[in-house]
C-alpha cells in the first residue's frame, strides 16, 4: 500500500520510480546488471567498467548500438553511452554487484573468483 501510495504522488512519484527502478535493475526481480562489459569510450586504449542495459536501440534510430550505463566512482550516479558492439567486451566471469562495487569504490574493492 506504501509503494502504491508514493507511485501516485506527484512530485514524489518521478524520484521513487526513479530509485526503484535503479535498486531492482541492480538486485531486483527485473536485474538489468547482468552483463558486465568493458567498453571503450574516449581512446582506444582506455577501459571503462559498465553495463549492457539495452541491445536494442531502433527507437533512436540506432540499429548497431547498445546502450551501456558506466557508474561513476564514489557515487551512485552514472552515465550512459550508446556505442557499438565492437566498442564493448564482455566479461562474463565477474557478478554485475561485484563489478558495481569495484567501480563505485574507485577500483578498491575486492573482485570476488
Amino acid at each position: 500500500m506504501f509503494d502504491f501510495w508514493l507511485e501516485k504522488t506527484p512530485g514524489i512519484k518521478l524520484i521513487y520510480t526513479l530509485v526503484k527502478d535503479f535498486s531492482e535493475a541492480m538486485v531486483g526481480k527485473k536485474r538489468k546488471f547482468t552483463k558486465t562489459v568493458l567498453v571503450n569510450i574516449y581512446d582506444k586504449d582506455v577501459w571503462q567498467l559498465g553495463f549492457i542495459t539495452n541491445e536494442d536501440l531502433e527507437q533512436f534510430e540506432l540499429k548497431n548500438h547498445i546502450s551501456v550505463y558506466v557508474p561513476l566512482s564514489y557515487a551512485l550516479t552514472g552515465t550512459l553511452f550508446f556505442v557499438t558492439r565492437d566498442r564493448v567486451r564482455l566479461l562474463p566471469k565477474i557478478s554485475g554487484p561485484d563489478a558495481y562495487k569495484f567501480a563505485i569504490s574507485g577500483g578498491v574493492a575486492e573482485v570476488e573468483d
